[in-house]
C-alpha cells in the first residue's frame, strides 16, 4: 500500500505536532496516520478511528470470559463479582486481560480492549518523505 493511500485519522490537527504511523491487526495490514502531541494522544485517536472505520480489531470481554477464566484458575465465582476491591477477582480480571491494551479514554461502541499484539505505533521521522505527504494531503483536507 503506498504512503498515500494510508488513511489520516485528523488529517486537520497537523499544525505543531508529530506524525504517528500505526499498523494494526496480526500482520499489520491496517494502517493510520496520526497527529498528535505523543503517543498516548496518537493512540486515542487511532482507537477512536478503529471504532468507526474497523471495529472488527477491538474486542471486549464479558462475564463468561471472567467465570470461564474463574475456572481455569479453580476459583469459584463469586455473586459480588465483578468486585475490583477483591483480590480474587482482580486475579480473574488481570489473567482475563493479559496481552490486551486497556482503552480507558473513552467508551467506544465496538470494544473495549484491543490486543497488544495487533498494534505497533512509530513516530515518522520529519525529515522522510512521508511525513512531507503527509502535511500535504493534510493540508488539503483543513482547506
Amino acid at each position: 500500500m503506498a504512503d498515500q493511500e494510508i488513511p489520516i485519522a485528523n488529517g486537520c490537527d497537523y499544525e505543531d505536532k508529530c506524525l504517528f504511523l500505526f499498523h494494526f491487526g496480526a500482520y499489520g495490514w491496517t494502517k493510520l496516520y496520526v497527529w498528535a502531541d505523543h503517543l498516548e494522544d496518537a493512540f486515542e485517536v487511532a482507537t477512536e478511528w478503529l471504532d468507526d472505520n474497523a471495529p472488527g480489531l477491538l474486542t471486549s470481554f464479558d462475564l463468561e470470559d471472567y467465570k470461564r477464566t474463574a475456572d481455569e484458575l479453580d476459583l469459584k465465582w463469586q455473586d459480588h463479582w465483578p468486585d475490583f476491591e477483591d483480590e480474587r477477582f482482580c486475579k480473574v480480571a488481570e489473567t482475563t486481560e493479559a496481552d490486551h491494551t486497556p482503552i480507558g479514554h473513552t467508551t467506544l461502541k465496538n470494544g473495549t480492549h484491543i490486543p497488544s499484539w495487533e498494534w505497533t505505533a512509530d513516530e515518522v521521522d520529519p525529515t522522510h518523505e512521508a511525513f512531507r505527504e503527509t502535511i500535504l494531503r493534510s493540508e488539503c483536507e483543513a482547506a
